[in-house]
């Protein structure tokens, strides 16, 4: 589509070009003064070009912006046919030679593409944008370095990491030659830099970025408005880590921010609350954590209403904490509330599905199987309309409708059910992945509790060879299945193999003696009809006792309650899903 120039008043012919004129505050802000016609003939006067940040001028009142905001939601596609248009027209204006209005141009239309998700495009408008600001300005000046800022975005957005990673370095070099190393504006490159590697699944560097900033962030002077979000990014990426000591201090110093920023009732400081209680509930300090949880709830629904979406990931919260307590009838109910607070945003099905599953598994707890069985069938039909058959959510709630079989007597019912969840993870992440290992390591437990030792060997020596080859020789979980192994071997009367096996396994748990795992595993007092908490050392014990009888040649009743023992030992601190209960 051509256009052609405006005429003023007077009758003077004006280039697009220098109606345009954009002040540096105003470059990553660009909006529109005036809605504008987009319903237009060539023939017609097609648009008018306004004047940014001088809405009192003559020109001001005739001409309008053509370039929308990347923010703004309404008419994309239109508006973005009207930037490619006004390029178009500044192309032919200037000969086919680049101006600094077309590379601003540019940049307000990869604003619009990435709005529109459209990173592919996004990307080559920044690209076109930054070329020009270059050539015509020099690689040092605000526009190009603010225009890498928006590449890496949309590279991050895209899931180009790396690439994303190289243009927000080079912005930080940028910045820190330019501005000094303790500039806000390097610090918000190494936000940038820490997100992008959070998302990378690179915890630790992320971490080490994010200090790095607000370490920037408190020597602003009259500070910086922004350190409560910097404090809670820093803590929540200690909590990834398990560090909740040094979450705790900075969840508290944000929510002291925040409290100082908006008032108590706010969602901000809701939100830092229900993280306080997160850590608190990570720390074995229930109680509390069960305070805290509610305070954040009230305080989201006096700021948010009763039906916002963090309100329902609060209750869902809530409903975990109560999980805890073995306080399964207030779960449930909680997790319904949660439910019934999502139940109209088409939006959150994917959580509510979540919540059903722990519905069902609760019922389990309670001994309810057939609320158990409807509420994860629930769950499964939610997810296969939202995702397809092949996904790794349906293979999560396969596996819990599995131990919902299991656990009611239907063993049978249950090998299917689990061997569903090996046929979708295989399906999802190929036949070589840990999980897979791990879902052979079930079915083979199954099958082993049916007393069909041949299954059972069959599937636990798949696992193994697989966890080797995943895990490497010496890792924690083949000692696991070198255990499970030996146990069926010595089933079968073959005392010489379940004794290697059994060996190999306590060789490798002894390496692991006084590291700490993040399961433990549970030693049954018969006494008193309690579980208790144990350290690794005592699978150690269990495999001790175990190999002793079987060298001492014991029969084979005498080591039937040392068998059970060891399985459950193994299979609890080794975060395997063998625990069908």
């Amino acid at each position: 589509m051509s256009i052609s120039p405006t005429t003023s008043e007077e009758g003077e012919q004006k280039d697009i070009a220098e109606i345009i004129p954009i002040s540096e505050s105003a470059f990553m802000q660009l909006s529109l003064s005036q809605s504008v016609n987009k319903t237009f003939s060539e023939s017609s006067d097609l648009f008018h070009l306004g004047v940014f940040n001088n809405n009192n001028s003559k020109q001001s009142q005739q001409y309008r912006v053509c370039v929308p905001d990347p923010a703004d939601n309404a008419e994309m596609t239109e508006d973005a046919e009207i930037c490619l248009a006004a390029i178009e027209f500044l192309q032919k204006a200037h000969s086919g030679s680049d101006h600094i209005k077309i590379a601003r141009l540019y940049v307000k239309l990869g604003g619009i593409y990435s709005k529109r998700t459209e990173y592919g495009e996004a990307i080559a408008s920044f690209h076109k944008a930054r070329s020009i600001f270059s050539a015509m300005l020099g690689d040092d000046q605000p526009e190009v370095i603010s225009t890498r800022v928006l590449l890496g975005k949309a590279f991050q957005a895209k899931g180009e990491y790396d690439t994303a990673l190289s243009e927000f370095m080079m912005v930080r070099r940028m910045r820190t030659a330019v501005l000094g190393r303790d500039h806000v504006l390097v610090g918000e490159a190494l936000v940038d830099l820490g997100v992008v590697n959070w998302d990378k699944g690179k915890v630790e560097f992320a971490l080490r970025d994010m200090k790095r900033a607000l370490r920037i962030f408190r020597n602003v002077p009259n500070g910086y408005p922004n350190i409560a979000m910097t404090l809670d990014s820093v803590g929540t990426l200690h909590y990834m880590l398990g560090n909740y000591n040094k979450a705790m201090i900075d969840f508290s110093e944000a929510f002291k921010e925040r409290v100082a920023t908006h008032g108590r009732i706010h969602p901000d400081v809701g939100l830092t609350l229900v993280k306080v209680g997160l850590v608190l509930k990570q720390t074995n300090n229930i109680p509390k954590s069960l305070h805290v949880m509610l305070k954040a709830l009230d305080i989201q629904r006096k700021s948010l209403g009763e039906r916002h979406h963090h309100v329902a990931a609060t209750l869902d919260h809530l409903g975990d904490i109560y999980v805890h307590q073995n306080k399964l009838n207030n779960a449930v109910h909680t997790y319904k509330l949660a439910v019934h607070t999502l139940k109209d945003d088409p939006g959150r099905v994917s959580h509510v599905a979540e919540i059903l599953v722990k519905v069902g598994s609760a019922y389990k707890k309670i001994n309810e199987p057939a609320k158990a069985l409807y509420y994860s069938e629930k769950a499964l039909g939610m997810y296969k309309k939202l995702y397809g058959n092949e996904h790794l959510s349906v293979a999560t709630v396969l596996n819990a409708i599995g131990k919902i079989y299991y656990s009611n007597g239907e063993k049978d019912l249950a090998i299917k059910a689990f061997n569903n969840v090996l046929t979708v993870r295989q399906a999802v992440l190929g036949k070589h992945h840990p999980l897979i290992a791990d879902s052979k390591n079930i079915v083979a437990i199954v099958h082993w509790s049916k007393g069909d030792l041949g299954e059972a060997t069959r599937y636990f020596s798949q696992a193994l060879s697989l966890s080797k080859a995943v895990h490497g020789e010496r890792h924690i979980k083949v000692a696991s299945m070198l255990c499970n192994l030996g146990v069926i071997f010595e089933e079968q009367g073959q005392k010489d193999e379940a004794l290697e096996s059994f060996r190999e396994s306590l060789h490798i748990f002894k390496s692991y003696q006084g590291v700490e795992l993040l399961s433990r595993s549970r030693k049954y007092d018969s006494k008193n009809g309690e579980s208790s908490e144990n350290t690794i050392d005592y699978t150690i014990l269990n495999l001790e006792t175990v190999i002793r009888n079987l060298e001492n040649g014991s029969e084979r009743d005498e080591n039937v309650d040392n068998f059970s023992a060891l399985i459950d030992a193994v299979n609890g601190i080794c975060l395997l899903p063998q625990t069908l209960t």
